[in-house]
């Protein structure tokens, strides 16, 4: 949803309104270097589509 609609909307990775290049920044910033990141997509209902997503994540953050 748009940015002030204090609606709290979720998205597959990459396919919503923040985009793929803003969440490589985010997952690569220093300030989450280390930290567990929790996925909160709405298409975490087959094994599958988790690792999917999951491997995603780790694609942003560059980590093999």
């Amino acid at each position: 949803t748009e940015l002030g609609s204090k609606k709290d909307r979720h998205e597959n990775l990459g396919e919503g309104l923040i985009g793929e290049n803003t969440l490589r920044k985010f997952v690569q910033h220093k300030a989450f270097h280390n930290i567990p990141i929790m996925l909160e997509t709405p298409d975490l209902k087959t094994l599958e589509t988790a690792r999917n997503e999951v491997a995603k994540l780790f694609n942003y953050a560059n980590v093999d």
